[in-house]
């Protein structure tokens, strides 16, 4: 499948291709859109654009071995996961996306990859009452076959499609596997990494080998939804902000939803800071960090001091923060179709799972809530978001309403970035980090 077989898209077509020609490929990437947009073919176009021997004015050339495979689905570095079902397999039988891979050949064949879920379930013959579904031996699956090296060509590609329909089973080996995947892809030269436990939670010490003089220390709240994220994926931020600041970085594994849905996560974000008042740490010598749904954390951790009457941190370090669980913002909309990574959907089901029940507008919740949320007293804050964020808004409306509390605040806002760019391997993510570094000395 060549992109030139796929219907409009031509900036999106443009925007890969150019990133494969510049050497700067992701090692992971979310293609969504609206039903009929194209994004299971869009995928395959480019898995094929990625091995193509032959590339020429902007697409595959669809005629080398490699092409040839990958437009038959047929590629060894190309592999398809998606929803099946055990329906008429033997009892016991292991069901992975491989045991239907003729049935997949035949519907991307026949519909071009433009399909339904139903669509598909119809293929498979579940009918209306039955489902599909991705089970959690099916992670197992994509870490044993990303692991080896390429058979032929220069990427090892799996393409995942309906990943929503993993099961909750599986909601925990991704867990597991965001471990996997940090250990992997943090960049650990010159660190040490240093596991503890404050209380019963997990947590751990990132910083340099050779040590500075400045005690000043970075607490990293983590994102994920409040429903993921652990340890191993907080690696790869801590090791950044800790090589960019010269700082110690502690890590921490709070509670996840739904099993432990709020206020578990602020309870854990507390006793956290309460571990390096303990060990000597002034309030201002801690910069509170935090990406996405642990950028939400560290702002109601800090609410909490404030509310409580104690010392605030030094310094705010907020990437892609979510601040409005009410989802008001004008960017829920109005960038949907253009956010690579979030979906208005994934949004309201991390927040059923996160706050089921509660008031939204709460402060523990959504800091922007009130509108005119007092921020006054709140420390020197840095806002980083992408403008192809459906996130946006929470960024930029917390900017605003710090102006007005006179907060020094600042917003950076990175031209064609997505949710947390800042942990991709990508040059605008090395300039984000440089400027959290900056930001930091001039406070």
């Amino acid at each position: 499948m060549r992109f030139a077989d796929i219907t409009g898209q031509r900036d999106l077509v443009r925007h890969l291709t150019e990133g494969v020609d510049r050497g700067r490929v992701s090692h992971a990437q979310l293609f969504t859109g609206a039903a009929g947009t194209g994004a299971l073919p869009l995928a395959i176009a480019y898995a094929q654009y990625l091995n193509c021997t032959d590339r020429h004015d902007g697409d595959s050339c669809g005629r080398c071995p490699s092409c040839v495979q990958t437009a038959a689905l047929a590629h060894p570095d190309v592999h398809f996961v998606f929803p099946v079902n055990k329906q008429g397999k033997k009892s016991g039988e292991t069901i992975l996306s491989g045991s239907f891979m003729p049935e997949w050949r035949e519907m991307v064949a026949a519909t071009g990859g433009y399909f339904s879920l139903q669509q598909w379930y119809d293929r498979l013959d579940l009918g209306r009452t039955l489902r599909g579904m991705i089970s959690a031996r099916e992670a197992d699956e994509i870490i044993r076959s990303l692991s080896f090296k390429s058979f032929e060509s220069e990427y090892k590609i799996t393409i995942i499609w309906q990943p929503e329909t993993m099961t909750e089973e599986e909601l925990e080996h991704q867990r597991r596997n965001q471990e996997i995947l940090g250990r992997l892809t943090a960049p650990m030269a010159g660190m040490e990494y240093e596991e503890l436990s404050i209380g019963t939670m997990p947590a751990a010490w990132t910083r340099l080998k050779a040590p500075h003089g400045e005690r000043r220390v970075i607490l990293y709240c983590h994102g994920g939804g409040y429903t993921s994220g652990n340890l191993g994926y907080s690696r790869v931020l801590s090791s950044k902000l800790a090589h960019a600041t010269g700082y110690d970085v502690l890590s921490f594994e709070y509670r996840l939803a739904p099993e432990f849905p709020y206020p578990a996560a602020v309870e854990d974000a507390l006793r956290a800071w309460d571990h390096l008042m303990l060990l000597g740490y002034g309030a201002r010598d801690v910069v509170l960090a935090g990406d996405s749904a642990g950028g939400n954390l560290a702002l109601v951790l800090c609410n909490r001091l404030k509310t409580a009457g104690r010392k605030l941190p030094g310094t705010l370090i907020l990437m892609s923060p979510w601040t409005d669980m009410t989802m008001s913002g004008q960017s829920y909309t109005e960038r949907a179709e253009i956010d690579p990574m979030l979906t208005p959907e994934y949004i309201e089901a991390v927040r059923l799972a996160y706050a089921a029940g509660q008031n939204y507008r709460s402060s523990d919740l959504s800091p922007l809530y009130p509108l005119f949320a007092d921020f006054t007293g709140f420390p020197p804050t840095l806002i980083q978001v992408g403008d192809h964020e459906i996130l946006y808004s929470d960024s930029e409306q917390l900017y605003q309403a710090m102006k007005r509390a006179n907060v020094p605040c600042r917003l950076q806002v990175s031209e064609g970035m997505w949710h947390v760019f800042q942990m991709f391997p990508i040059r605008k993510a090395s300039v984000a980090i440089e400027n959290i570094a900056r930001f930091l000395l001039e406070q």
